[in-house]
Parts: C-alpha cells; sequence; structure tokens
C-alpha cells in the first residue's frame, strides 16, 4: 500500500512538471525593444539616474513632426536608436546611433555614452568613440543584440575630443536639460558644420533637439531653435526586424 501511494505521488510529480513546462512554452526569442523601458515605466521610476538614463535609451522617430512643419531641415525623417550596453557593470552606459528612418544599419553617427552623478542635481555626460573595427562596423547590427558590445571593454574607447562634456540638470517634475559646459565639440557632419553645442530636453515620451551647429571659424550656422527643436517621439513597438536565435 505504501509503495503505492509512492508511485502515485512520482506519478502526479510528473504530471504537474510536464503541464508546467507546457504552460512555460518555448522562450520568446530576442526582439531589441527588450532593452527599452515604456513610458509608463519612466514615469514610475523613483531612482533619478535610472529615470534619466531611460528617459534616453529608446528608439525615437520625428516623422510626425516631419508632417507638419515646412522648414527643409526639420522635414527630413529621421531617426534615434539608443540603446544600454555592459548593464552587467551596474554603470550608465549606452550607444546612441542617428540614422535616416528605416536605415539602422547605415548609421549618420555612432557615439559611446556614459552618464555619472554628480550630486543630487546633476549628472555628467560623457562622449566616447569607438575603436576601429577589426571586421566590419561596429554600431550597424549592435542595436539587435542581446548584449551589445559584449567583445569591447571601456578602456576600449576613445574619448571624444574637447567639448563633449554636458551636464543633466532637471528642469521641472518629469523634465530634463541636457546642456554643454564646454568648448563647442568638434563634430564634422559636413564642410560647413564642423563644430556643435549639444542641447536636449527629455521627458518620458520625447526628446526636444535644441543642438547648435558651427564652422570651422566657431561661427553658428545653424540650429534647431527653441521651444519646438528637433522633435524626437518615442516609439512603442519595434519596427524592425526580430534578431532570431
Amino acid at each position: 500500500m505504501f509503495r503505492l501511494f509512492l508511485l502515485m505521488l512520482l506519478l502526479n510529480g510528473l504530471i504537474n512538471s510536464q503541464a508546467i513546462a507546457q504552460k512555460k512554452g518555448k522562450p520568446k526569442p530576442f526582439q531589441y525593444f527588450s532593452h527599452f523601458k515604456t513610458a509608463k515605466e519612466i514615469d514610475e521610476m523613483t531612482n533619478k539616474m535610472d529615470k534619466m538614463f531611460y528617459m534616453l535609451c529608446g528608439q525615437f522617430r520625428n516623422n510626425e513632426q516631419a508632417a507638419n512643419v515646412l522648414e527643409p531641415e526639420l522635414k527630413i525623417k529621421q531617426e534615434l536608436m539608443n540603446f544600454p550596453i555592459w548593464k552587467e557593470r551596474r554603470e550608465y552606459w549606452y550607444c546612441s546611433i542617428w540614422y535616416m528612418e528605416g536605415q539602422p544599419h547605415k548609421p549618420l553617427s555612432t557615439d559611446i555614452i556614459r552618464l555619472t552623478k554628480i550630486d543630487n542635481d546633476s549628472t555628467l555626460m560623457q562622449f566616447y568613440t569607438l575603436p576601429e573595427p577589426v571586421d566590419g562596423n561596429y554600431g550597424n547590427e549592435e542595436w539587435n543584440q542581446e548584449k551589445p558590445f559584449a567583445n569591447l571593454k571601456p578602456k576600449d574607447l576613445i574619448p571624444a575630443p574637447a567639448g563633449s562634456r554636458n551636464v543633466i540638470l532637471k528642469k521641472a517634475e518629469g523634465v530634463f536639460d541636457v546642456l554643454s559646459i564646454s568648448e563647442p565639440r568638434y563634430y564634422p557632419l559636413s564642410e560647413q558644420r564642423q563644430f556643435m553645442h549639444y542641447r536636449l530636453q527629455l521627458n518620458s515620451s520625447e526628446i526636444r533637439d535644441f543642438t547648435i551647429y558651427l564652422d570651422k571659424d566657431k561661427k553658428v550656422v545653424y540650429e534647431h531653435k527653441w521651444p519646438d527643436g528637433l522633435l524626437y517621439k518615442r516609439l512603442t513597438k519595434p519596427t524592425y526586424y526580430i534578431k532570431k536565435k
């Protein structure tokens, strides 16, 4: 009788294990949106550094503004993809790529950025550039990796030229300003645009870009003017392919 009881317990455990396994099913394939947080999740964060960091991270698009303005510069459809890297270090690192809408594999620029707390009211933002790749181009597909830049370490990065220091300050509840605290940064985008003063305004659902561009003599040639700037809206679902395992 005792043996029969044990047998029934074993069979019941086996059946329950199989039921749990079937319920769980196969693990979902990685998709790059798992790097990001929703606006609601960001608003609910109580850690200030986490809140700022995930305001910056995400996929952002300016197509809504582009469809409703006359200025040629703002009518160009473009995107930002800012994705966390090296999360296991428990530091605030992310990669920012800027590209024409629909072309994340052809970034126009790629920056590695680190956030470091200065005090309760301010955070330092520092820019770095990638080393020369052994083969291919770093950044072209890293946004679609479960562990981006897994083969790189912070010591491999190249500090950006002078002018790459910015500070993040709280402007209002749920709103932060990113301001330059150094000379214009050398950032040659074209023959006319050789330097830039980086300025952003963040909240959980958008990034407004008020960057000023300067020529080789550091004279202003273009700026995204206040109060609208170049408006990037946070996307709520992935628009590109899901990586297969």
